[in-house]
């Protein structure tokens, strides 16, 4: 199955909103944000995967990353790579996240991705309230990238 990645735009809002939230994700930033939102969708037009990205200052969180089941799991990393050049163009500098899976961490390493502690964190990105619900979780590794 092919995909077709596209910047979330003001028409994908309530396709995105419905997307993330079946995964249980929490939307209240998508209306806002949109423009943070990497997309995929499928030969039918149908959404399959986003990404997106929380603007603390000029740093970013990624979070959010979701994937239907039909998505190619072998274009992940054609995502990510998108969801960084669109970080560059929000003239973000760098780009954190956080993950409690070990298979992750080598996985955004590959990205240029380094492990950070959370005292290493800006302000901006420690004072998000996703990074203090991150911080609780057990094993949570805390990683950047200069962009």
């Amino acid at each position: 199955m092919s995909a077709v990645f596209l910047q979330a735009s003001e028409e994908d809002v309530d396709e995105l909103i419905e997307f993330l939230g079946s995964a249980k994700l929490n939307v209240e930033e998508v209306q806002n944000q949109y423009d943070y939102y990497l997309i995929a969708k499928n030969q039918n037009g149908r959404l399959i995967g986003a990404a997106g990205l929380i603007p603390c200052g000029k740093y970013g969180l990624l979070r959010s990353c979701v994937f239907a089941s039909s998505f190619p799991k072998e274009k992940i990393p054609f995502l990510i790579e998108h969801l960084l050049v669109s970080a560059s163009m929000h003239k973000l500098e760098s780009v954190y996240m956080a993950t409690d899976k070990i298979s992750s961490i080598q996985f955004f390493k590959s990205f240029g991705f380094t492990e950070a502690e959370i005292k290493q964190l800006p302000e901006e990105i420690k004072s998000s309230p996703h990074v203090e619900k991150l911080e609780k979780l057990e094993n949570c590794q805390f990683m950047h990238r200069i962009l």
